[in-house]
């Protein structure tokens, strides 16, 4: 009995698993920026939530900066809403540092405004230009960036 339950609640959220990483994979190999990261709940890396999960967000994040060029992240950063701006950010100055100060200009983060992230089991928000100095300063390294 138990393991008809486990497999009728397994199966359905590994096929929904697919689904997203499908559908993030698919909207960043073709130049269009990700919903995950067009209109991000909050900005992580890692084991988030209850019970600790990879965001969709991260995921789609990895394949951005796995498949895209400076070019194209550069181009899509306006298309993000704050957060998602900060997952681009990173991405630039993990991947592409020579082209950070331009896509940090773009991005128009400042002092003052606030965003949210994620840490742990924890969501808060934060001072935009707090969080950009600490991901400067560490080169998003602490994050569990992907190499």
């Amino acid at each position: 009995m138990k393991a008809k339950l486990c497999h009728r609640l397994l199966i359905p959220s590994l096929v929904g698993l697919g689904s997203l990483i499908s559908s993030v994979h698919a909207s960043g190999t073709s130049g269009e920026l990700p919903e995950a990261l067009a209109n991000a709940r909050f900005y992580a890396w890692g084991m988030v939530g209850t019970p600790g999960q990879i965001s969709e967000e991260e995921l789609a994040a990895r394949i951005v900066a796995k498949e895209w060029s400076s070019g194209q992240v550069v181009a899509s950063i306006l298309h993000a809403n704050l957060e998602g701006r900060i997952y681009l950010l990173c991405i630039m100055q993990r991947k592409f540092p020579s082209d950070y100060a331009r896509a940090k200009s773009l991005a128009g983060l400042s002092a003052g405004q606030r965003v949210s992230i994620f840490s742990g089991s924890v969501l808060r928000k934060v001072d935009a230009g707090d969080l950009i100095r600490q991901l400067e300063a560490s080169h998003c390294a602490p994050l569990g960036w992907p190499q």
